[in-house]
């Protein structure tokens, strides 16, 4: 893993920008890149009952890294979306604790 989700994109923008934002990831953290997944997030910024547009939200889901690769993670991927002009890039990130963390694959 790291699990990224998008919000503020159309499903057809996360699609396009999934290869260069796993590149990103991969290379910073030395990740391999079957490890990592994206995810479309149609989630709504909503402020005194407007939805707020020109917004990107990124959700990155992982397990503890240093803040050094958080940092240059986040820097690397604004520095990619800046070319879209949005009014504001948020980017969060979450550490997954690997004792409460399955995953469970179908048979």
């Amino acid at each position: 893993m790291p699990y990224i989700k998008l919000s503020g994109l159309s499903k057809e923008k996360v699609c396009e920008a999934s290869k260069d934002l796993v590149k990103i990831v991969s290379e910073v953290t030395n990740t391999p890149k079957e490890r990592i997944r994206i995810f479309y997030n149609p989630t709504l910024e909503i402020v005194n009952g407007k939805i707020c547009e020109n917004r990107l939200n990124v959700d990155i889901g992982w397990m503890p890294r240093p803040q050094e690769m958080c940092d240059e993670v986040a820097k690397q991927i604004k520095e990619y979306f800046n070319k879209d002009n949005f009014e504001s890039i948020k980017i969060y990130f979450s550490e997954i604790v690997r004792d409460k963390f399955s995953y469970i694959v179908s048979e």
